[in-house]
């Protein structure tokens, strides 16, 4: 007894005891909250975080009216960042990390900084833009949603400010100067967004390499906070080059946009041109979004709430693209040939840009609107080193505008197209009937200025006037007629008014009347002025659409349908949304005129300026050609217009070409050729250009 209540009295055995039973107590927590309680404490030691983010809506997809694909989405990847799973101290070793990786594989990222501060890593030393004035640093620095700094404060010595910003942003001096360069212009990102930063994500870069998401993907542990996310990004095929005025572009929203659309974040890339533009609220689509709740490695533990995106509806254009191919190398092959007989006098073989439109008669539907100065969209959203150069030299090429839609923005003087104009004025208001003799002595005085012909045509009736394009025949028609008849005739026809064709930036076009001149220059209207536009010439100015949308309302005996390239707008589910406006409106002209306008059109491919091609083609067209003199004819050549519609007698189609410096509108007429062929599968054994025969038109 004594024994054990010495043994109960040392005291290494009451410590061992004590210890022993601590050792009990704590191994019977653990296995509580191991064993008996493990899942639930598991359950609640997940951190949960509740994120928001967005999801972009798919944009619509753009075909031709075949079905042939021009715009789609193709899938990426970009890069975030997230306050979320970034422990302070592993930040910047994380942004430096990413930094390089992003530089290593050629990425475009966020690095805005470097605009405005740049290191010179030969010098070893920090330089502001030498764009940015005092009050630009001064402005910047004081900015309260960016620094913040008292006037008094703003540095103006980049090195100096530097040294601020590495203390700023916590960039300890383990760090070289370009290092901390590098993990200082990440954090002005973040700076810059902070508010998304912290409570969700900021887009670093988008559309990265596979490279870059494979390095992300093995190395998440190295980047706390960075995460990779789908969306798509607009791509364009090789059609889509063909049709670039038509299809458009997109690029990232501006300001202004964002101010006029609340619905716009800085993110977008909305439509800055053709249909992408005229289209962009059917093109856009509906974001969604989700909120979730992730652990601190960022693994998604559930969705509290979201919507799924509605992805965009798809546009169909009336546009053929394999016509609209066919059309520019109709365009081609006519200005090389049209080049090739310069004789320095007439021709300087300067011809250069062109147009050609093809609608079809019966619909108002452009079948091909082609320009031959053009671009390819890709070069607006690819960031390879080949598209961004080509898309600064579009942008800059002030000789051929390759961004000028031609079709829809370019006015040209009609010259000769102008006459059926005023031989409808003249025989809807009675002045002249089909019959009534002209007669054309090559020269005239009226209102005490002369006016020639090119040739001695005699007396000769509206149909041979139009035919042989005499000019002293609607010189006198036009005076007989009145400016004011003309002018109510021509804007019924769509001439010097905007068509209200779908896309954006349309210009109006000049009717040459008293009204223009009036308000251009303070000046009256002489009889001499009404001679002058009777030919197409003064004042007027048109745009290639306008003169299409005016062929083809001759074609259909006075049919005015509104030209459009949209045929149908489709949802996802292959709904109709919207569909092309087929309707017309009657002009108003007699069966009589229209029968004598028809025959003396058909007389002009047959035996006129246009049977160099058509006198002997296997369809009979009916055409008229028109040369406009531009003032520059000492030592450039005028312009050549033509239009046409076929078949005669039951036209599908009508069609324009202009070719700038094309010479004589007779030139122009073999691209209508082409394009004929090609619509109406003819095939030829030997083009017909038969050159002997003598031009004669304005």
């Amino acid at each position: 007894m004594d024994g054990i209540t010495k043994i109960l009295k040392n005291r290494y055995f009451i410590i061992a005891l004590i210890m022993l039973l601590i050792m009990i107590i704590f191994l019977g927590k653990l296995y509580k909250l191991q064993i008996i309680d493990g899942k639930l404490y598991i359950s609640q030691s997940a951190v949960r975080i509740e994120r928001r983010y967005k999801i972009h809506a798919s944009r619509g997809n753009i075909y031709d009216r075949n079905g042939v694909l021009l715009a789609y989405n193709r899938e990426c990847q970009n890069v975030y960042l997230t306050k979320a799973f970034t422990a302070s101290e592993n930040l910047n070793p994380t942004l430096l990390n990413l930094y390089d990786l992003l530089t290593q594989n050629n990425e475009k990222f966020l690095k805005s900084l470097t605009s405005v501060l740049e290191y010179n890593q030969e010098y070893e030393t920090f330089v502001f833009n030498k764009d940015w004035t005092s009050q630009d640093l001064l402005a910047w620095q004081t900015r309260q949603d960016l620094f913040a700094r008292a006037e008094t404060a703003v540095q103006y010595d980049a090195n100096d400010f530097f040294r601020y910003l590495r203390k700023y942003f916590y960039v300890d001096n383990t760090y070289s100067d370009l290092d901390a360069y590098k993990i200082v212009t990440l954090r002005y990102e973040i700076l810059k967004m902070r508010p998304d930063y912290m409570s969700g994500y900021i887009e670093i870069a988008s559309d990265v390499s596979l490279e870059t998401v494979a390095y992300i993907t093995e190395n998440s542990h190295k980047l706390g906070g960075v995460s990779l996310r789908k969306s798509y990004v607009r791509a364009y095929t090789d059609e889509a080059a063909l049709a670039a005025h038509i299809v458009g572009y997109v690029g990232l929203v501006s300001d202004k946009e964002m101010e006029d659309d609340v619905t716009l974040t800085s993110d977008y890339m909305i439509g800055k041109m053709g249909i992408e533009q005229y289209c962009e609220d059917y093109l856009r689509g509906e974001d969604g979004y989700a909120v979730v709740e992730t652990d601190v490695s960022g693994k998604v533990l559930s969705v509290i709430e979201g919507k799924k995106p509605v992805n965009g509806n798809d546009v169909y254009l009336t546009i053929d693209i394999e016509l609209q191919r066919a059309s520019l190398d109709a365009l081609a092959v006519t200005i090389e040939e049209i080049i090739a007989k310069a004789d320095g006098t007439k021709n300087f073989g300067d011809a250069n840009a062109a147009v050609a439109i093809v609608i079809d008669v019966d619909t108002g539907e452009l079948l091909a609107c082609a320009n031959n100065k053009s671009f390819d969209p890709s070069w607006f959203i690819d960031s390879d080193e080949e598209s961004v150069v080509k898309r600064l030299e579009a942008i800059n090429d002030e000789a051929n505008t390759p961004m000028f839609n031609r079709a829809i923005q370019a006015l040209y003087t009609p010259g000769s197209i102008f006459k059926p104009i005023v031989a409808i004025a003249g025989l809807e208001s009675k002045v002249i009937n089909k019959d009534t003799l002209i007669e054309c002595k090559m020269k005239t005085d009226i209102g005490g200025h002369n006016f020639t012909c090119l040739s001695w045509h005699g007396k000769i009736n509206v149909t041979k006037a139009i035919e042989q394009s005499c000019n002293i025949f609607f010189n006198l028609l036009g005076v007989e007629t009145g400016i004011d008849s003309i002018d109510a005739w021509a804007r019924a026809f769509g001439l010097g008014v905007k068509t209200g064709i779908d896309l954006p930036n349309e210009s109006r076009g000049i009717i040459s009347n008293k009204e223009y001149k009036m308000q251009t220059f303070s000046e009256s209207w002489w009889i001499a002025d009404t001679a002058q536009s009777a030919i197409g010439q003064l004042y007027n100015n048109f745009t290639p659409v306008q003169i299409a949308s005016y062929t083809a309302t001759l074609a259909s005996s006075g049919r005015k349908y509104t030209p459009h390239v949209i045929l149908k707008i489709e949802d996802e589910n292959g709904d109709i949304l919207f569909e092309g406006d087929k309707s017309y409106t009657e002009v108003g002209i007699s069966e009589e005129t229209d029968a004598t306008i028809r025959e003396a059109m058909k007389l002009v491919a047959k035996e006129g300026t246009a049977s160099r091609v058509f006198a002997k083609y296997p369809l009979v067209v009916a055409a008229k050609t028109g040369t406009a003199e531009t003032g520059y004819e000492i030592d450039s050549s005028s312009n050549g217009l033509s239009i046409a519609y076929a078949p005669a007698d039951s036209p599908e189609i009508a069609a324009c070409v202009v070719i700038e410096k094309g010479v004589w509108g007779s030139y122009t007429v073999p691209a209508l050729m082409r394009i004929f062929n090609e619509y109406f599968d003819i095939e030829l054994e030997e083009e017909i250009v038969d050159d002997t025969l003598v031009t004669n038109e304005q």
